[in-house]
C-alpha cells in the first residue's frame, strides 16, 4: 500500500454464494421421534445457516414439516456430506427449481 493512493482490492473473480439457495430445497427423511437424532440434526442445520429451505419427512407417521427458517443452511457440499453421512445418501434430496 502507498501513501499517495487510496485503499483497494484486486479481484480475480467473483462468484455467486448463494447460486443453489434461489431455487432448491432439501428433503430430509428420519424418524421425527427419534429425540437424539433429531437435536443432533438441529445443531447440524444451525452450523451451516443460510438461504435453503429443509423439509422433513417423517414416512412412518406420514408427516413433512419445513424447519423454521432459523434452521435454513446454506446448501454447501459441506452441510450436504455432513448430512448424508448421518442421515445415508438416500434420505438427503436436493430438489432444484420449486
Amino acid at each position: 500500500m502507498r501513501e499517495d493512493q487510496a485503499n483497494m482490492v484486486l479481484i480475480d473473480s467473483v462468484n455467486p454464494l448463494l447460486k443453489r439457495a434461489a431455487s432448491s430445497k432439501v428433503y430430509l427423511r428420519l424418524n421425527m421421534g427419534d429425540e437424539e437424532l433429531f437435536s443432533r440434526l438441529r445443531i447440524i442445520l444451525r452450523r451451516f445457516p443460510g438461504n435453503v429451505p429443509v423439509i422433513l419427512h417423517d414416512p412412518g407417521e406420514k408427516r413433512t414439516v419445513q424447519v423454521p427458517r432459523e434452521l435454513f443452511i446454506n446448501g454447501s457440499e459441506a452441510v450436504m456430506d455432513v448430512l448424508v453421512n448421518i442421515l445415508g445418501n438416500e434420505n438427503v434430496v436436493v430438489k432444484k427449481g420449486e
